[in-house]
Parts: structure tokens; C-alpha cells; sequence
């Protein structure tokens, strides 16, 4: 059993920004790729307003759109034109179903080589310098866009393949590189004066974002952004690592032990102590969990995701599930919920219905933990 006592959330512009973003959608890995194929890494090749209308029709408020930029970068460090042009399309089609959009820096050249930059004082020079020109080049684009569209300065920037945690002189420049870039969007002028602006730390995880991130002094627009697909080996990789159930009816002998209903309460939590407490808006820009392969798997992934929307909704805290147009096929990385071309559902269609209704249902009385809890399936043995 979980005894729980929640106070309520303050009304602060945090919570009101935070109610205001709600339940979101991840265009995960359109623009990302490497090889001037648009949408190659999801396999389409023109987004059109389809998914933008199930999302709205479903209740959701936001989409984050993440956009690779260097990739399409000449050699004096200038944005291709036709590439801002198709991603501002995509933005609109967003705003048009009348839904809050987020844009980033997501898989840039910068991403991993924080630890580069911190040992060499010549590579870190040169990557500011990328900063700033390229969110100075994609905050003149959308200088006019209005409060709807909020800029992400970074994604889930790390040292090579270390995603624990940064040294002391990393941490210390990925808080450069935040201001960096925030000081690049204000100049700008115009909405962008006072455009809302997340920032994160490292590798966007939630316990480092609250240990080591600094907010610009002074900037009153700013959002805090985490990530958290905890427990990893259920949430993203449960074939490679055997793991297929999650929560107080999970098999003991595979599960992530100490990654359960606690400890999701506890993350989301933490967050809303850091920042929603304090006036600061926080929002988890990436969750999830991947298509299972049995039934019973996927029976503990819904109540997975419900569970956690429920935390989220109660820590004051919106979230926006990762989706890379992954299908119904199941199997490590397969973040599928809405088909990234015709904007039908993928896999259960309750899947994205469910996690909206348990990150904005303002039905305390009658929507707690203990009516959640209650669904978590028994787990069931694979046949062999």
C-alpha cells in the first residue's frame, strides 16, 4: 500500500502556464535526419495537419516538434532557407488545431560533445558561436509567431556516451550554453522579448536538471524541461532486457526493483517542489513506453501510463509522450501512438485518450491512485 497526502498546487503563473501546456504529443524524429531526406527517420515524407487534428480532437494541448538543424547548415554556419520553411510549415499546421508547439535543438552536432568543448577551449569557443547563430537564425524566423509557440534550447546534451552525469566544468558550460542560447532568442526582439524559453541540464535528466541547472537571472519566461523514461529496461528496452511487467504486481525476478509506483510519485514530485512551488513552470518534455510484445506486457505498459499521467497530473506537471511513428509490431524503440502520416492511433486507441484524461481530469474526488492501482494486471509467464 501507498499513503499519500498531497497538498494542493499553488496558484502562481506557474501553475497556470503548466495547466495551459497540459497533455502533449512528441513529433519524434521527423527532422532528424542526417541526409537531406526529409522525414526519413519516421519514413514520412510531408507531415500533413492529420495528426494535428486527432491530437486536438482527443483533448491534447501541445506538440513539441523536435528539429535537427546543423544538418542543413552550410559551411558559414546559415540555416538552409527551405528548411526553416518546411518546419515553420509544420508549426502552423500545429497552431492551426489550435495546440501549443514546442521547437528545439534536438540531435545537433552539440549534443554529445559537451565533454569536448569543456577540455578544449578552441572547440568550446566555436560551439558557442553555432549557438548563438543558429537560435538567432530560428528566432528571427518566427520573431511574429505568438505565445503559443515556445523554444527549447536544448535537448538531452551529454559527453560522449556518458548519460549519468557531467563534471563540474561540463555542468558549469551547459549553463553558458543555456544563456547562450536564451540571450541569442532575446535579442531578437519583437515576441521573442518575452517568448516562454525551456531550458534543461544534463542529458535532461530530472535528478541532474535539479542539482545543477541555473536559470537566467532576472528572465521571467524561462520553463524548466526534464526527461524520464524510467525504468529504462521496461520503458524503452524490454526485449533486450527480458523486463515485461512494471508496478506492485510486477515479477519480481525481472523487474526494476525500487522503480516502481514510489519512485515514479516521488520524481514528479521532486519536480514540483523545485520549480511549480517556487512560481517556475516545469514540464516533462519526453516520457513513454514501448509497444510491448505480449498482451500481458502491454496490459502493465497502459497501466504504466496511466499511473504516471496520474503522478504528473497531481505534481502539477505536463507531459508529452515521445513518439517515433514506431507500429504496433512491438519491440525495443517502438514509441508508436499516433501515425506520424494519417493521424490514426497506433496499437490501443485508449492508449492516448487514457493518459490525456489522467494528466488533466480534474476529478480529484474521484480519480486518485487507489482507482488506478486497482487495474494493474498479474502477471503472467510467457509461454515457452
Amino acid at each position: 500500500d501507498i499513503t499519500c497526502t498531497i497538498k494542493a498546487l499553488p496558484d502562481n503563473a506557474a501553475t497556470q502556464m503548466t495547466k495551459k501546456l497540459g497533455w502533449g504529443w512528441n513529433l519524434g524524429n521527423h527532422f532528424d535526419t542526417d541526409d537531406m531526406q526529409w522525414g526519413y527517420w519516421d519514413r514520412v515524407a510531408t507531415i500533413t495537419a492529420a495528426p494535428f487534428n486527432t491530437l486536438a480532437d482527443a483533448g491534447a494541448k501541445t506538440v513539441r516538434i523536435p528539429v535537427t538543424w546543423t544538418n542543413h547548415m552550410d559551411a558559414t554556419n546559415t540555416i538552409d532557407a527551405a528548411y526553416l520553411t518546411e518546419v515553420a510549415d509544420v508549426v502552423d499546421k500545429a497552431l492551426a488545431a489550435n495546440l501549443n508547439v514546442i521547437i528545439n535543438t534536438h540531435h545537433d552536432s552539440f549534443e554529445t560533445t559537451l565533454g569536448d568543448c569543456a577540455n578544449d577551449a578552441t572547440t568550446a569557443e566555436a560551439t558557442a558561436a553555432l549557438i548563438k547563430t543558429l537560435w538567432t537564425q530560428v528566432a528571427t524566423k518566427f520573431q511574429s509567431y505568438d505565445e503559443r509557440l515556445i523554444f527549447e534550447a536544448f535537448n538531452e546534451i551529454h559527453a560522449g556516451d556518458n548519460w549519468n552525469s557531467g563534471s563540474e566544468a561540463e555542468n558549469a558550460l551547459l549553463n553558458e550554453w543555456n544563456k547562450i542560447a536564451v540571450d541569442a532568442i532575446r535579442s531578437t526582439g519583437g515576441n521573442n522579448a518575452n517568448r516562454w524559453i525551456a531550458i534543461s541540464h544534463y542529458a535532461a535528466n530530472v535528478d541532474q536538471v535539479i542539482a545543477n541547472l541555473q536559470i537566467p537571472e532576472g528572465d521571467n519566461h524561462i520553463i524548466v524541461a526534464a526527461h524520464c523514461y524510467d525504468p529504462y529496461n521496461f520503458c524503452l528496452a524490454p526485449v533486450a532486457s527480458g523486463t515485461d511487467s512494471w508496478g506492485h504486481n510486477a515479477n519480481a525476478s525481472t523487474s526494476v526493483s525500487g522503480a516502481n509506483e514510489e519512485y515514479v510519485i516521488s520524481q514528479l514530485y521532486k519536480l514540483r517542489q523545485a520549480y511549480i512551488e517556487k512560481g517556475i513552470p516545469c514540464y516533462l518534455g519526453e516520457y513513454g513506453c514501448v509497444i510491448q510484445t505480449t498482451a500481458n506486457a502491454n496490459a502493465f505498459r497502459k497501466y504504466y501510463l496511466e499511473f504516471y499521467c496520474r503522478a504528473a497530473y497531481l505534481a502539477g506537471i505536463p507531459m508529452f509522450v515521445w513518439d517515433n511513428n514506431g507500429k504496433a509490431t512491438g519491440g525495443d524503440e517502438e514509441n508508436g501512438y499516433i501515425d506520424h502520416a494519417t493521424g490514426a492511433y497506433v496499437g490501443d486507441p485508449e492508449i492516448v485518450p487514457m493518459m490525456i484524461k489522467a494528466c488533466t481530469s480534474t476529478d480529484e474526488d474521484n480519480y486518485w491512485f487507489d482507482k488506478i492501482w486497482s487495474k494493474s494486471p498479474v502477471y503472467e509467464a510467457p509461454a515457452e
